[in-house]
């Protein structure tokens, strides 16, 4: 039974780094919603910035990038992104602040060092930001020279975030990403001179030519770095999204099972060396912040993954690029030229798609998050009532009764547990919430039906 649990979680359970998936946002969303909902929200912003550009294509990659034909391209687009900036700004209440600014992409070190500097120059004289503002930056250690590294840590940044995912040469070879170990320790070292003290590893199994003793021997040169904290994700094969992946297809993919023991192999060895688990797919030694956000119960899951930010909203700012506040999520068109044009042609904000939330979407989505956290979810608090709780849990009990008896779950007044055993599985239990998910039935049927006609 575990094997098929471990099968239905690779081929057809969503991340859930937002509620509804991102897969179910519609058009029907535009710029005047945006308006509209961003000049409602209150308290602190968070702010994501993406960068579409890489200097070469890796074949694993799910991210909306491209590799540009020239520099020139990038230029072109910072122009369009500093009028998106001037426009959100301007519709952003007064009184909001930003407390968090995430650098992602793509590749943000693709850019040129003066392009950077620039950037940062523009959102800083366009949004309030608090004196503690936290910055985060994603970095490809291939892009990174001198100039750069000193510049980052004159900008403020406060962590960064290396893109590594295995240090075996044969496996770097198959999915198109060499990288030497000895080329993400001297980055490493650099910015660590310049005070970036905060530093994440972003790891990754399931890839192709990976084994249980190669993510051992990557576990090891992690620990020999000794950064603050690693994500550890698992390779999605999406090939009918990201046409690239199918490069990968040559080789044999490693199965759920195997993947499973990945995983396992790494979390041991993660835990032994004084890592603690965060979430379903974090390590951190003691102090670090997600940590102890994780562990005062304040952690948050959205687009950028696990956080401990607490800003109400996140205004995301470039091409792809995801807006969450209290009334849904929008978009931004994911195709650049589309991008571009409708902010230099059309003259309007780049919404592509997004999703505007019932008071239901938004309990599930709660219930979600609380099992994606922190493995646990109370019912009775997150509706408010036990009578409301109860419909929900109802609505849910046909699969959540299986992993109960299977000993996954353990379910008591309303409380959903997950095993400490079956943490693997979290996204799949989690999944007995999802409404747009076969099996669970919708308390409200006349937002189903809304749905089912639009």
């Amino acid at each position: 039974m575990f094997t098929t649990f471990l099968s239905e979680l690779d081929q057809s359970t969503p991340r859930y780094t937002s509620y509804p998936p991102a897969t179910y946002f519609n058009k029907d969303i535009t710029s005047q919603h945006y308006i509209d909902w961003i000049q409602e929200i209150e308290g602190d912003l968070s702010l994501y910035v993406h960068i579409p550009f890489c200097q070469a294509l890796c074949w694993f990659c799910g991210c909306h990038t491209k590799v540009p034909g020239n520099y020139e391209a990038a230029t072109d687009y910072l122009t369009s992104l500093y009028k998106e900036i001037e426009i959100v700004a301007d519709l952003v209440p007064a009184t909001c602040c930003i407390t968090h600014l995430h650098f992602g992409g793509g590749t943000p070190t693709f850019l040129k060092s003066s392009d950077l500097e620039m950037l940062f120059k523009n959102l800083f004289q366009n949004f309030q930001m608090t004196k503690e503002v936290t910055i985060d930056m994603e970095i490809d250690p291939r892009t990174v020279k001198e100039d750069l590294v000193c510049l980052i840590g004159e900008l403020g940044v406060n962590r960064v975030s290396l893109g590594v995912q295995d240090f075996d040469p044969k496996v770097q070879e198959a999915i198109g990403r060499i990288q030497p170990f000895e080329l993400v320790e001297d980055t490493l070292y650099r910015l660590r001179q310049k005070g970036i003290v905060h530093v994440n590893l972003d790891m990754m199994y399931g890839l192709p030519l990976q084994t249980e003793k190669s993510i051992e021997e990557n576990v090891k040169k992690v620990l020999k770095l000794a950064p603050d904290r690693c994500a550890f994700f698992g390779y999605g094969h999406v090939p009918w999204m990201k046409p690239h992946q199918k490069k990968l297809e040559i080789y044999q993919l490693p199965d759920s099972l195997e993947r499973y023991k990945q995983f396992s192999r790494a979390k041991y060895l993660f835990n032994a060396s004084g890592y603690e688990s965060i979430g379903i797919d974090h390590f951190a030694l003691p102090g670090d912040s997600l940590l102890l956000a994780a562990k005062s119960k304040r952690m948050k899951r959205n687009f950028q993954g696990y956080t401990s930010d607490q800003a109400n909203a996140v205004i995301g700012l470039g091409a792809s690029a995801v807006t969450q506040v209290p009334k849904g999520y929008l978009q931004n068109n994911s195709v650049t030229k589309a991008y571009k044009e409708a902010l230099n042609v059309q003259k309007t904000l780049p919404i592509g798609r997004g999703f505007a939330f019932s008071n239901e979407d938004k309990i599930r989505g709660e219930i979600i998050s609380h099992l994606m956290c922190f493995f646990e979810a109370d019912l009775s608090d997150i509706c408010g009532t036990p009578r409301l709780a109860q419909e929900y849990m109802k609505g849910a009990y046909q699969t959540l009764h299986l992993y109960e008896r299977e000993g996954l779950v353990t379910i008591k007044d309303l409380k959903i547990t997950i095993c400490e055993e079956a943490r693997y599985l979290t996204r799949l239990i989690a999944k007995s919430f999802d409404d747009f998910s076969p099996h669970t039935k919708r308390i409200d049927k006349d937002i189903k039906i809304k749905r089912a006609k639009g």
